[in-house]
């Protein structure tokens, strides 16, 4: 049984992971170089890399960190998410509930928070409960809240955001 908490990951993530990366926040050169590749290979796990590189190598070293089970103390797993705008998408790592881990997509619609893959099973999350989940995005080198990586990525919430576990996306 873990001792670790939601508090101790993010500790974690600032301390341990956040000095990986070495490359400047968000867009850098390094992108010119590792954008390509991505492309045509796949992301790799790369603190430096792109968006997909960088959550790839989070959630390796997540796993690697034998203090770390599949949830936390408190009820958290770690997992994706990913926004998708009209001209570009980003990704980054997100802890979701332990209980809901299923593929959840979410778009705002006239200020209302609207669950696209809704099912009687599957209710998703109200807003406040979505927004307040914490986002690790080590591309942008900071550790945030959905709500608050929503709204820098899209001041009027738009696009679409995906919550899953990795394996799911």
């Amino acid at each position: 049984m873990t001792t670790m908490t939601l508090a101790d990951v993010d500790e974690w993530f600032d301390k341990k992971i956040l000095p990986a990366r070495t490359a400047s926040p968000g867009f850098s050169g390094n992108r010119i170089v590792k954008g390509p590749r991505a492309v045509i290979f796949g992301n790799r796990p790369d603190p430096n890399g792109v968006c997909g590189d960088a959550a790839y190598y989070v959630s390796d070293k997540y796993v690697e960190n034998s203090k770390f089970a599949v949830n936390t103390k408190d009820g958290y797993t770690l997992g994706r998410i990913v926004w998708e705008g009209l001209v570009f998408n980003h990704t980054a790592n997100v802890m979701l509930r332990a209980n809901a881990t299923y593929k959840q997509i979410y778009e705002m619609k006239s200020g209302v928070l609207v669950m696209l893959n809704r099912t009687k099973k599957e209710e998703g999350l109200k807003k406040d409960e979505l927004f307040a989940l914490h986002v690790y995005d080590l591309y942008y080198k900071k550790r945030t809240t959905v709500g608050s990586w929503w709204k820098d990525l899209d001041s009027g919430y738009g696009g679409k955001l995906t919550l899953a576990l990795e394996q799911d996306l």
